[in-house]
Order: C-alpha cells, then structure tokens, then sequence
C-alpha cells in the first residue's frame, strides 16, 4: 500500500496490514485539516517540533503543526511462528510452530518503539514483518523446547502447556521492545515425519495382534449367535404362517396388531429379517457436478461407468427415474437451467429441455417428471415448467399465479392424469390437460421438502422433520406419521414386500426410518453416527448421502444394523453429490 493518498478505511481493510506511515501532506488540505479514525486504529502524530503525541481509536487527528502519521492496528494480530529441522530428545527431526497473537500498544512510548525497532525506515509494516522480528526468538524456544523431550511427547502435545510457557517467555523481551504485548498464550504444537512412521509401524503391529485375538472371540461369539437366531426366526415364522392360514384375506398389520407393541416389534424384524430378497435395482445413479455417476449393486467399489454432462443449462441439480405408459424407463437430470433426459443405459443426454431464456438464476431444477407428452420441473426461482416432447426448447411456465411470489417451489410429480407439485407449504395438484383444474393439499404449516404420491394416498415431508399422510384424496388437515426433528425430512419412498407396506424417509439425523403402513413400527437404518440427507429405496437396497453429501452409504434392504458399503464420491469426483436414485431392474 502505497503511502500516498492515504485513506484510513482502505487501511482498516487490508487483513494483513499492521502499521503504515504517510506525509501529513497527503493527508490534510487546506479544506480538510482533519480525519476521524476507525475503532480500531491508532495514530502516533510526529509534530514539527519533534514531539510525538499519541491519537486514540475512533478520536480525530488534526491536521495542523504534523508533519507525518503512523496509523497502526490496535486489534490483535494473529500468525504462525515456524522453525523446521529441531530434534527431539530421541534423535528424531521435528517441525515446531507456535501460533501467536500480538498487539500493538497503544501508547505513546510503546507506539515509539514499535516505530523505531519495527517500522525503521519502512513505511508499511504488515504482519509477517513482525513475524520475522520475532521468529528467531521463538524459533530459538521451540528447537530447546524440543531437545528436553521425545518425539511422542512433542507430537501428542503432552506438554503442550509447558511448551507455551517456553515460548511467551521467550517473546517476553522482545515484544517488550518493539512496543508489542502477547494478547493470549501461544499455541505450540510439534509434528515428525520420522517419529510418526515409527510410531505407525509399531501400532500396525499391535494392532494386527489385537484384531487376531478379537477375530477369534468374534467367531465363537458369532457361531453361538447363529444357532440362538436361528432357532427364535423359526419360531416367530412360525407364529406368522399360523396367523395367515388362520385368516387368509386380512392385512399382515391387521393380524399383527393383537400382538402387544413389542410382540410386533418382534415379528416384524423376523418378518424382514428372515426374507431372502432377490434383486430388484440396475443401478445405483447419483448426480454429481456435471455428470451422472452409475454403480451397480454388484460391484460398489468403484463406478461401473460415468456419463458427462455438459450444454448450456449448465451443471446437475437433481436426478429422478420415471417410468413411460408403456413400461420405459426415462431418467430426468435437473440442472440449472433446464432438464437433460436419457434412458439408463444410454452414454450420453439424449435430449436437452431448455429454460435458457426465463432469466438468470442461482439454483437450478429441483425435481423432474414425464409423461408420454411432456416433461415438468420445478425450480424455485423459475416456478413449474413445461416442454412438450416434441419441443425441447420450448418452455412453458405453468400456474405463475401460484409460485411467481412462492420462495420454495419443488417436488414434482405426475401420477395418473395429474401432476403435483409444492409451492411452500402447500401442495397442489393440476390437470395434464386443463391448467385451472387445481386441488390444494394444506395443513402442513411449514415448507414442503418431499412429495410422494401412491394412489389416493399423499405424502409429504416438511422443513420441520413432519411425514404427513393425506389418505384417501383427502385435502386438509393431513395425519402426522412422524413428529419430526425441526431438521427437513428430505425423502420419501414407498416399498412392497412380505405383505406389507414400508414408507421409508429422512429427517436429517442418523438414521433412514422404515415405518410400516397401518402400523407404527419403524425400523431404523443406522448410518454409525453420520447425520444423513437423503434417502432412496427399493426392495433390496437402501442408500442414503451423508449431510456433508460427500459419500453414499447403502443397505442390503434385510439387514438395517450396518451399512453394506460407504462410497466417497468426494473423493471419487472431488465434488459434492446433488442428487441420487436407484433404477429398477428391467429399465
């Protein structure tokens, strides 16, 4: 910063900037013979004289009989003090560094000694000119720090309190005379490339010993398991196949429900437990950037393949599959400004549905849907739109009234002759071929997240953590199936098997919840201590994005206590997962 022109806030902005000196002559004129300083900068004013009178943050410097003007930071000032190549009293190399935070006094004979043992002839002083006046000290405490003690030690920090000891001693003097004082204790910290391998290879080894002898417990412990488990899922099967045969027309969770709430529990874990489960996804697909990412249940490790997509509707949002009247299976991929759509075995978008020219906007295609004529999407900046088939570049927005002053519209879906959509806390459902044909789905009381139609039946999920239920084309009050965790229910799915009805969801903690329809068992998929997003399921798998949304976590459908595999698409992708499906087998 040059000292010319000098302008006090332009100094206050600069992050590293500790001190600068200007001509008063660049400062004052003869209509402005003053200046105001910011809260948190001081003035040391040199007058013609020869004397030297401190100005005090926020006060005035005046103008008249100053021949130059030191301005300075009185807040503290935060950095690393390194020495590299110390030895530990073990003979192992070790990096030192000190964390430190000064301030410059303000006062006038200590605002002198920062002048004259910092500043010298300088006329800008940032932060690492103070670093290199007090490195050699610190330096020097860290590397006789470090030859008191072993490279264990310094690395865990076990004397890390000791070890700032040393180093404020060691500044002590030094910020004493350059008119700077420590505003807190350093913080020391040690690291050895040499002391670590040692330590890695010693605890490899000990730890290989200690899995031998786990592993041989865990055989026992497993083999005892095995043979109590098996005997108890016989007995409850057992118990089930009476009760079928004994009332051959009634619902699995009517029978169940003469069963005491634990008794259920019980039975219903057996139930899912004991299924062989045969397979039902082609692929896992999750949208990621600017491409769609394809796993096969078989082979979770690593990608089967990876489609790029790239137009100008710019990067992926959102990602949905959808079946056609005929049985064809389409997936839909929202990006920011349109929709790009390929059959699941296709290389690349084989149409792209542009809204292009509908303004500029920051997020981009939140879900999407098709029929045999059309595709819809929602896009809260954007509202519901609408392209025939037949004319991808041609966008239609539909029901302006409803979302032009909506902050959250989303969720999409058609279902028969009508599609649905939310627009904040409301859903509402439109006629495919008659706009002003609307139904409104109300009495969530907060923002709608997640949207899933089944017959006659809704069911959404809300900004609150709610699962709400409108049964039956019911429109007002809905029934609260799950209370919610004031965190988003962000998904929902509905799964068929063993005679029961599974609505699977999220609400942005640790596990996915299965609850059984038309009763109020849930089963809990746990994620081992990861909060979790999103969630989607089939008859076989489950998998759910962590809420970082940096890795994909998925479940044999039978076995909720443990997930099957942990995929890191960060590192796979170095970017974040928008979206995920699952694509049936048979697509």
């Amino acid at each position: 910063m040059s000292p010319s022109n000098l302008d006090p806030g332009q100094f206050l902005e600069q992050e590293d900037a500790a001190a600068v000196v200007a001509p008063a002559r660049d400062l004052f004129s003869l209509l402005s013979r003053s200046l105001k300083l910011p809260p948190t900068i001081a003035a040391l004013v040199t007058r013609k004289t020869g004397d030297r009178v401190l100005i005090r943050p926020g006060a005035e410097v005046a103008g008249d009989d100053a021949t130059e003007v030191m301005f300075f930071q009185t807040a503290p000032l935060e950095f690393r003090l390194e020495r590299s190549g110390v030895t530990s009293a073990d003979r192992y190399l070790c990096d030192g560094a000190a964390a430190v935070s000064v301030t410059i006094i303000p006062e006038r004979s200590e605002a002198e000694s920062f002048r004259n043992a910092v500043l010298g002839s300088r006329r800008v002083v940032r932060m690492d000119a103070i670093a290199q006046h007090l490195e050699q000290e610190a330096g020097g405490a860290l590397a006789r720090f470090a030859e008191e003690h072993s490279a264990d030690d310094l690395i865990d920090g076990r004397h890390a309190t000791d070890a700032a000891v040393a180093v404020r001693e060691a500044l002590t003097t030094v910020c004493f005379q350059a008119g700077l004082t420590l505003t807190d204790d350093p913080s020391v910290s040690f690291d050895s490339e040499g002391g670590r391998a040692v330590r890695s290879k010693e605890a490899k080894v000990a730890r290989r010993l200690d899995e031998q002898a786990a592993q041989a417990q865990l055989e026992d412990a497993l083999s005892a398991a095995r043979s109590k488990r098996v005997g108890e899922l016989e007995s409850t099967m057992d118990r089930l196949q009476s009760l079928a045969a004994e009332s051959p027309g009634a619902a699995l969770p009517d029978l169940l429900r003469t069963f005491s709430e634990s008794e259920r529990a019980r039975l219903y874990t057996a139930l899912f437990e004991s299924q062989d489960v045969a397979p039902a996804t082609r692929w896992l697909v999750a949208a990621v950037a600017d491409e769609l990412v394809f796993f096969a249940p078989g082979q979770l490790e690593r990608p089967a393949r990876r489609i790029r997509m790239s137009g100008e509707i710019g990067a992926l949002r959102s990602i949905q599959v959808a079946s056609l009247s005929g049985g064809e299976y389409r997936l839909l991929a929202g990006a920011a400004r349109g929709v790009y759509e390929l059959g699941p075995e296709s290389s690349s978008a084989e149409v792209c549905y542009s809204a292009v020219g509908l303004g500029e906007v920051r997020g981009g295609v939140n879900a999407a849907a098709v029929s045999d004529e059309d595709v819809f999407a929602t896009h809260s900046e954007l509202g519901l739109l609408r392209w025939n088939r037949s004319a991808p570049q041609h966008c239609t927005p539909c029901c302006v009234d409803l979302t032009t002053n909506a902050r959250a519209v989303r969720n999409v879906r058609i279902a028969g002759d009508r599609v649905f959509f939310s627009a904040d806390d409301r859903i509402v459902s439109v006629a495919l071929d008659d706009e002003h044909d609307r139904r409104m789905y109300t009495g969530s009381g907060a923002v709608i997240t997640s949207l899933l139609t089944a017959g006659t039946d809704l069911f959404a999920g809300n900004a609150r953590g709610e699962v709400l239920h409108w049964p039956d084309g019911s429109t007002g009050a809905p029934q609260v199936l799950h209370g919610g965790s004031r965190r988003p229910a962000e998904s929902l799915a509905l799964v068929s098997g063993g005679g029961v009805e599974r609505l699977f969801y999220t609400d942005t903690t640790l596990a996915v919840f299965a609850r059984v329809l038309g009763d109020t068992f849930t089963c809990r998929y746990h994620a081992g201590g990861q909060t979790l997003q999103r969630a989607e399921a089939a008859a076989d798998l489950v998998v759910a994005m962590d809420d970082p949304r940096w890795s994909l976590l998925v479940w044999r459908s039978n076995q909720p206590d443990r997930p099957l595999a942990n995929i890191n698409i960060h590192n796979l992708t170095d970017h974040s997962i928008q979206d995920i499906t699952l694509v049936p087998l048979g697509a």
